[in-house]
């Protein structure tokens, strides 16, 4: 069950960035944490040594990619004045 709303998940992200009404670029949507986790898994076959710890920690490694990318894009999208949130007001006086 979990898995089948973290695949929803996915393709909704896929969809919307791919859409281009977001704060990310278009290319950001193949970098969705269920690719990722497809990706460190393909990555580790060759090593069964290393698969034996990479594939168990795959959706973990995959959140802390999407989400560091995510932070860094969205950080980068403020400072180009790409960002769709408000800009935030300075405290005068404080």
């Amino acid at each position: 069950m979990l898995g089948a709303l973290a695949a929803a998940v996915s393709l909704l992200q896929v969809l919307l960035c791919r859409s281009g009404r977001t704060a990310f670029p278009r290319w950001f949507a193949w970098a969705n944490p269920l690719a990722l986790v497809a990706v460190i898994a393909i990555a580790s076959l060759p090593s069964p040594s290393l698969a034996a710890y990479l594939v168990p920690a795959a959706p973990n490694l995959a959140q802390v990619v999407y989400f560091a990318l995510s932070t860094a894009l969205l950080g980068r999208a403020d400072e180009t004045g790409l960002s769709t949130a408000p800009p935030r007001r300075r405290m005068v006086g404080g």
